[in-house]
């Protein structure tokens, strides 16, 4: 298996809204584009897996739990299984986001029930609710906000924006200076990029991958690859899905 590359305006289009970037059994990555008539689910929770979300334009407004939440550009918001929640745009906006399911299997659901019409067409980790509220809360996370690791020696810095089983979300920032991040592979769980600002050089075996911002790569379990040297600064997402200890071993080289 090799790494999935997916540019700007690449993936699996089901509709206007609807841009499946990643579907993989231990997590699935769309990207949404709505306009302001969007009014998203209604209030539901997932038993099994983490719903996450990272606003690239406009806004969203999400009740989770006892919470209401107004995510700007740059915010994350991460719901843990069990939370009840529910989102929309704000009023007189439209929006454009990420939306992350761990572990996978919403690409699927969502692929059937806009091809058929079927509000149900599978057995899928959904169930919905008459209303909002409940216990538990989201993990969110302003542009800029988290738990941040400044590492000038690598001329980088690594912020842990949500840390759960099911996966962990975390942004990279790097200068030229940066040295990169040497071939390796994972044998445990799926290494995933989203370039936010700039353009990263992502190394697969025996070749250099150029990905400019909106761009999407992932690793497969057992895919070799790494991270060269960038031109300019450059900012990007890193989930790794399930989390495995990865962002507390990044607590731990931080130190």
């Amino acid at each position: 298996m090799n790494a999935v590359v997916s540019r700007p305006g690449e993936g699996e289009r089901l509709d206007a809204e609807h841009l499946i970037k990643l579907a993989l059994p231990e997590l699935d990555v769309l990207e949404f584009t709505v306009g302001v008539d969007y009014e998203g689910p209604g209030p539901h929770f997932h038993e099994q897996h983490v719903d996450a979300f990272v606003v690239l334009e406009e806004e969203l407004v999400f009740e989770a739990g006892e919470d209401t939440v107004r995510a700007l550009p740059g915010t994350s918001v991460c719901v843990p299984p069990g939370v009840v929640h529910s989102f929309t745009t704000a009023e007189g906006k439209g929006a454009r986001f990420l939306n992350v399911h761990a572990p996978g299997g919403f690409s699927g659901y969502l692929r059937a029930r806009i091809a058929g019409g079927d509000p149900e067409p599978t057995d899928f980790d959904i169930h919905d609710v008459e209303e909002a509220g409940g216990p538990g809360a989201a993990i969110v996370a302003a542009d800029g906000e988290g738990v941040r690791s400044v590492m000038p020696a690598s001329a980088s810095s690594i912020t842990i924006r949500a840390e759960r089983p099911e996966v962990s979300l975390l942004e990279l920032a790097v200068e030229p200076a940066w040295s990169g991040v040497a071939l390796h592979h994972h044998d445990d769980h799926v290494d995933t990029f989203f370039v936010l600002d700039g353009e990263a050089v992502f190394l697969q075996e025996g070749k250099e991958v150029r990905a400019e911002a909106g761009t999407l790569i992932s690793a497969p379990i057992g895919v070799v690859h790494g991270i060269g040297r960038v031109d300019a600064p450059a900012r990007f997402l890193n989930l790794h899905t399930p989390d495995g200890g990865f962002a507390a071993g990044v607590r731990r080289r931080a130190g």
